[in-house]
């Protein structure tokens, strides 16, 4: 499942599909409003992508339910925005297996629960290492998020991408 900072910078990455054809994949009601809503006022080219995989049905929309203890942790940590809150409960509500986000701050907090997390990308990796892009397709992706990602994610992903490495 995805926060919108994972979403956003997937799509950018332009293989957001091919990772949405691996995975089961979900977004809350306010990842959506953030991504698709909110990105297309902006004439964000990634919110008519984002939308396209919903309407083509690659990704959905998922209802969740408030976890009272995850409230409870949230009001002692750096503040998080909707789409970061509503991806925790949704993330409770389905069982899911990580979060896939990059946001800075986020990542701490889901860290600090020992929740599973993603980054955007490893999940260029992953679905480099699944074959079903190829290594120059996934280096390329990779270089379209080069400015919206940290150093030393992009040079680590860089070499495992380029060497083959798990």
């Amino acid at each position: 499942m995805f926060d919108s900072d994972g979403l956003i910078k997937m799509a950018k990455s332009g293989v957001l599909e091919v990772a949405l054809e691996c995975f089961n994949s979900f977004i809350s009601q306010e990842v959506f409003d953030e991504t698709v809503t909110e990105g297309k006022k902006f004439q964000f080219e990634d919110a008519n992508i984002i939308e396209e995989m919903i309407t083509n049905g690659w990704l959905q929309i998922q209802k969740y339910s408030i976890d009272k203890n995850v409230e409870g942790k949230l009001k002692n940590k750096p503040r998080l925005g909707s789409g970061e809150i509503s991806s925790i409960h949704l993330f409770n509500s389905l069982k899911a297996d990580a979060i896939i986000t990059d946001d800075q701050k986020f990542i701490k907090f889901l860290e600090s629960e020992q929740l599973p997390i993603i980054v955007p990308a490893s999940l260029i990796h992953k679905i480099c290492q699944f074959k079903k892009i190829s290594k120059g397709q996934a280096l390329s992706s990779l270089q379209k998020i080069k400015p919206l990602i940290k150093d030393d994610t992009f040079e680590k992903i860089d070499r495992k991408i380029k060497v083959g490495e798990k």
